[in-house]
């Protein structure tokens, strides 16, 4: 049976949004790093059965959002030093490669709407600093839109989930990032962008994702 939930764009089964729900949970800070996933409690509070939302937690266990154990059940995955590493080479390959190939394809109503993501993203980030939903909303938006006219669809998303999955460690940051540092990571990638220059963008993509990076590195050093 599908039904038509108004954050879904179009009809989708109950499981599928209860999947994309507990992502964004997860991925939003909802549940703490180690938290306990219980099947029961959240097969009831989304009025879905147990069994299809294991198999939603052994996928979320694939992509290193939960450590699932049979019998044991579901916890949030930990935020490690080395994940935020491996996952911040992955990022920097992808993004550049993927935003390298939109810039060749640019066209100025791609960059009216990029603009207006950027101010979006901007403002986001100047009122909340980073720790909201709103701006990790518009922080995705902008890097979605500019890498639209990229045609490899693939591409796009695995670039997508990399990003999505590098939520939490921004999340982790937020609070001690200076909102300025960030916002100069986002002009350069700008600038990178309107002059096409591979090599550029492969600067400015390594430059943020290796501050977020450090920044996150940091955070771990002063955890007794």
């Amino acid at each position: 049976m599908s039904e038509l939930h108004p954050a879904a764009g179009g009809p989708v089964s109950r499981i599928e949004w209860v999947e994309r729900e507990l992502r964004r949970a997860i991925l939003g800070g909802e549940y703490e790093p180690g938290q306990r996933l219980r099947t029961v409690s959240l097969a009831e509070s989304y009025s879905v059965s147990p069994t299809p939302l294991r198999e939603v937690l052994q996928r979320f266990a694939g992509e290193g959002l939960v450590d699932f154990t049979p019998q044991k059940g579901a916890r949030v995955s930990q935020l490690t030093v080395r994940d935020a590493q491996e996952l911040a080479e992955v990022r920097k390959l992808l993004d550049s490669a993927l935003l390298s190939g939109a810039a060749e394809q640019y066209q100025p109503h791609d960059w009216a709407d990029i603009e207006v993501a950027s101010r979006l993203l901007r403002g986001a980030w100047q009122r909340d600093g980073g720790h909201s939903r709103g701006a990790e909303i518009t922080y995705r938006a902008f890097f979605d839109r500019a890498a639209q006219p990229n045609p490899s669809l693939r591409l796009r998303r695995m670039a997508s989930l990399t990003r999505e999955l590098g939520s939490r460690y921004r999340l982790a940051v937020s609070e001690s990032l200076a909102v300025d540092q960030f916002l100069a990571w986002h002009d350069n990638l700008r600038a990178a962008l309107r002059a096409g220059s591979s090599a550029q963008i492969g600067e400015a993509i390594a430059g943020e994702v290796d501050g977020f990076t450090a920044a996150f590195v940091a955070t771990q050093l002063d955890v007794p």
